[in-house]
């Protein structure tokens, strides 16, 4: 109650757009005077690297799916199934000991975008879920930042959920153990929060 008679909605927006505009300015400076922006940009650079394989990887997953697949999706698991097609590994490696040439197929059947993995499995309905599901626990986090109850736990789901919303753009990290399992502990804290009465 303190908080809320304290910082009212506009000056909180206010700060926001504040720390927001020179978050921006820090980031161009330092992509021009530092080497993050030699970094960045060979992030976005198609010889670069690995994105090349990256690239093929992607073509080799979309490539396949139909219109009706695009909505609806493949089903849960065709992601492997179909990255194991295009790898030469047999249980026999595995059993010798291997290492070399299983880590080179964990590497080309690893889905390093939990959102193409997402898509290709569950089409455009999938995202549109986690999308929805997203949003749901910014609204009540911030909703609770806002109304001044439980502040510290909305300011956590918000932070948790931002380094999770990202992190899936460079890894599956539904399939992580036991980040996807704190994932649901941080949606459970978020939205079950009671005030007490008296």
């Amino acid at each position: 109650r303190l908080l809320r008679n304290k910082i009212d909605k506009k000056k909180i927006g206010k700060y926001g757009v504040s720390v927001l505009v020179v978050g921006i300015l820090l980031f161009i400076v330092a992509m021009r005077m530092t080497a993050l922006g030699g970094f960045v940009r060979s992030a976005f650079d198609p010889t670069y690297g690995s994105n090349e394989e990256r690239l093929i990887f992607l073509a080799r997953l979309i490539s396949p799916v139909t219109n009706t697949e695009a909505i609806f999706g493949q089903g849960l698991g065709d992601v492997l199934a179909q990255n194991f097609r295009e790898v030469d590994l047999e249980v026999i490696d595995i059993a010798e000991g291997a290492s070399r040439a299983v880590q080179l197929t964990k590497n080309r059947t690893l889905v390093d975008n939990q959102y193409l993995k997402t898509f290709v499995e569950m089409g455009v309905i999938g995202l549109v879920l986690f999308g929805w599901v997203y949003w749901r626990i910014i609204v009540e986090a911030w909703r609770r930042v806002l109304e001044g109850r439980r502040v510290v736990i909305g300011l956590w789901g918000i932070g948790f959920l931002a380094a999770f919303i990202v992190q899936a753009f460079f890894i599956d990290i539904w399939d992580i153990f036991p980040t996807n399992a704190m994932f649901w502990i941080v949606v459970a804290l978020v939205s079950g929060v009671q005030e007490k009465k008296g």
